[in-house]
């Protein structure tokens, strides 16, 4: 997928990529970064990320 991507022009590249959780390491992450490129990825829900969005969507009382 990143060599499709490096190879395109940007305004050849799709608007956004959307994969599931096993596109979600950092080395991709990073890349589509770089590239400027808009993405959607699905993530496990596991503990710790449960965790994580509680924490993040906390609302101050």
């Amino acid at each position: 997928m990143l060599k499709i991507l490096n190879g395109l022009p940007a305004e050849q590249r799709p608007k956004m990529v959307r994969g599931d959780r096993g596109f979600g390491s950092d080395v991709i992450l990073r890349e589509l970064e770089s590239l400027e490129q808009p993405y959607l990825l699905k993530l496990q829900l596991s503990n710790n990320v449960k965790r994580h969005l509680e924490r993040v969507f906390r609302v101050p009382g």
